[in-house]
């Protein structure tokens, strides 16, 4: 009965073995207690194996065994059975060739031990490499302006892209983006690198940028004294003085109203309604880049509206006569000179003491040396500052 027993234990164990996966490998072992059947392959030396490579990439299987086994590795690339390797050994080292087709692929190794076989099955995707093409919405540029690159090749939403320029990672890209903007310099080499996870192209033709220097213009007012200074009524003038010779073509901004002139100075007549405003002029060149001149503070200076009353009405000849002048109040320019003339404006009066300081406030009286019988006298004001005159 005991004999029966352990002949019923064997058969089943040997039953289980037969028929199921040994630590997660299929098995076909048949038992044999003389010899040494367990065959134990560490499989994970395979982890390394790339499970997904690039058309053109080789793959490599290998593994140390813990005695001389016989072996083989049967793979379906390019056709079910079209890899067949084989050997009896204690290593395995096998290399495929290019893997130039894309698809998936399987492997399956087979290790034959004393009655008992192990095998594993790798899996191999061969995936189409990218071929990356990157284009600029402009090439040539002036400086400060923002360019859009767009890599080509990809496929959005999976593959990435490692945009740099000249040679370094790119400022502020980002790698799931097909696009990247920029603000380049002259020279500037802009690439990307697209990758699908093992396949990766850079763009053999990177984009090399051509950015032109903006013209920087100088305006000046051409006026008689001051800068920036106008009798109300005068004439004005605006000039762009940088001497750039590339510029070709120049606007004109006074009080935000563009005017285009075909040179370098724009004039116009000046009235107090354009007083505190501001002018510039915005230019082109050969390059078609721009650049905009600091701003000017248009001041226009309004001369004083005199009320003249001579002191007494009439005079003898030989005496002066003095004049009372007043209207100063309230003006925010000057200072100002006065000068007495006849109404014909060819003969001028010489004051008898001295000219006075104006503006003043209130009244001033001036001693005017007049010839008798004079019809009238007229006021000339003079802004000392400007030159601007009137009666």
């Amino acid at each position: 009965m005991k004999n029966l027993a352990l002949l019923f234990v064997v058969a089943v164990f040997a039953f289980f073995v037969s028929n199921n996966s040994v630590f997660g490998q299929s098995a076909n072992c048949q038992l044999d207690l003389s010899s040494s059947w367990a065959v134990t392959p560490d499989w994970t030396s395979f982890d390394s194996v790339d499970s997904i490579v690039c058309a053109g990439s080789t793959v490599t299987f290998s593994i140390d065994l813990d005695a001389v086994y016989a072996w083989d590795i049967v793979g379906d690339y390019p056709i079910p059975g079209g890899f067949v390797r084989g050997g009896n050994s204690n290593t395995i080292s096998e290399t495929t060739g290019m893997l130039n087709i894309p698809g998936d692929y399987q492997f399956l190794i087979t290790i034959y031990g004393s009655g008992c076989n192990r095998d594993t099955t790798l899996y191999v995707s061969v995936l189409n490499p990218p071929v990356a093409d990157v284009v600029a919405d402009d090439q040539t540029v002036c400086a400060g302006t923002t360019v859009n690159f767009t890599a080509n090749g990809g496929t959005p939403g999976s593959s990435t892209y490692d945009w740099t320029v000249n040679g370094n990672p790119a400022p502020g890209y980002d790698p799931a983006l097909e696009t990247y903007s920029y603000v380049p310099v002259d020279g500037d080499i802009v690439n990307c690198s697209i990758s699908n996870g093992a396949c990766s192209d850079d763009d053999d033709t990177p984009i090399v940028m051509t950015v032109y220097d903006n013209p920087v213009p100088v305006a000046s007012f051409d006026d008689l004294n001051l800068q920036g200074h106008f009798c109300d009524g005068q004439t004005a003038t605006l000039n762009e003085i940088s001497g750039d010779s590339n510029i070709t073509s120049w606007e004109f901004f006074v009080g935000g109203t563009p005017v285009v002139e075909p040179d370098s100075s724009y004039s116009w007549s000046v009235d107090l309604s354009q007083d505190g405003q501001n002018a510039y002029v915005v230019v082109t060149d050969v390059n078609g880049c721009q650049g905009t001149s600091s701003t000017l503070t248009i001041d226009v200076d309004q001369l004083p509206d005199l009320t003249v009353t001579p002191i007494p009405s009439s005079t003898c000849n030989g005496e002066y006569m003095s004049i009372e002048l007043s209207g100063f109040d309230g003006e925010t320019t000057g200072p100002w000179d006065v000068e007495f003339w006849n109404p014909a404006h060819d003969t001028q009066y010489p004051v008898v003491n001295s000219s006075p300081v104006l503006p003043v406030s209130g009244v001033v009286n001036v001693d005017v040396d007049i010839p008798y019988g004079t019809p009238g006298v007229h006021v000339k004001v003079i802004e000392t500052t400007t030159g601007c005159t009137n009666f």
